[in-house]
């Protein structure tokens, strides 16, 4: 996975399949999908605060796969 820094509260974490995005709120994490589930895991290595919420922007695999863990 990378992390690209796309604003100072936005990253994108680029996976082989697509995207997931971070965004800093307050002292809190939103993140935008999720990716396949196989993602779950460099997605916790990259959280550097409490995560409020996870908003799915449609109901595909490569994008909620990791909403469970």
């Amino acid at each position: 996975m990378d992390v690209v820094e796309v604003l100072p509260r936005l990253r994108m974490l680029c996976f082989a399949v697509g995207a997931a995005y971070l965004w800093r709120d307050g002292d809190g994490l939103i993140l935008i999908d999720t990716e396949t589930a196989d993602c779950a895991s460099e997605i916790e290595q990259v959280l550097d605060g409490d995560l409020l919420r996870i908003v799915l922007t449609h109901w595909h695999e490569d994008r909620t796969g990791s909403r469970r863990r």
